[in-house]
């Protein structure tokens, strides 16, 4: 679990640039699991699940600033 911390040095990540690089996550993960459905390797269920989660983080993030 210790493998999941950041080195020092990537803590002082702005939180804006956290939050946009979440937004963009999101906006990538919508075109990739849409694609992922499409062929029939991922549910449109787990792939709204995965998004859902990802947009939780983004909110806590934006209420953070």
């Amino acid at each position: 679990m210790n493998d999941l911390l950041p080195p020092a040095s990537t803590i002082d990540v702005p939180l804006k640039d956290q939050i946009d690089e979440v937004a963009r996550e999101i906006i990538m993960r919508q075109r990739v699991y849409g694609h992922q459905v499409a062929i029939k390797k991922m549910t449109q269920a787990e792939a709204d699940r995965r998004i859902l989660r990802m947009q939780a983080v983004l909110a806590t993030l934006q209420r953070l600033k």
